[in-house]
């Protein structure tokens, strides 16, 4: 009987800590990219057309990061959570980070309610990044 009862516990234990770090970690790929950049004038450029990409992105809050797998990977640490909002039919997160050198960054995520779609905005001092996302299951 005891060890039933080990083995029950066991288990229980396996799933809440399994159950707990698949929430915890986020898998992305990206289908499109559009970049707009801070011009001499001060004033934001028109955003480029999206271009078609597969880049992996990954959002880790147990250990407080932003991964975009693209040709120079990019890393960020979240320094600060937001409370998530709801906007007409998104679900909109925003993080402050900071950037493998040391920059603030606002990363926003915008997340559809009825569809398995995201658009995720990194936005420092020179440019905004916007990223098409699909989740992967």
């Amino acid at each position: 009987m005891k060890l039933k009862q080990i083995f029950i516990i066991t288990c229980l234990l396996f799933i809440t800590f399994t159950g707990g770090y698949a929430q915890s970690r986020t898998d992305f790929t990206s289908t499109g990219v559009t970049m707009s950049g801070l011009m001499n004038n001060g004033k934001w450029s028109d955003y480029s057309k999206f271009k078609k990409t597969e880049v992996p992105i990954t959002i880790d809050f147990e250990k407080n990061r932003i991964i975009v797998y693209s040709e120079l990977e990019q890393v960020y640490r979240i320094a600060e959570y937001y409370p998530e909002q709801e906007k007409g039919d998104d679900y909109i997160n925003f993080f402050k980070c900071l950037s493998n050198d040391g920059e603030t960054t606002d990363i926003t995520i915008k997340t559809s309610k009825n569809a398995n779609i995201s658009q995720m905005y990194i936005k420092d001092k020179t440019r905004v990044l916007v990223y098409n996302m699909k989740k992967i299951k």
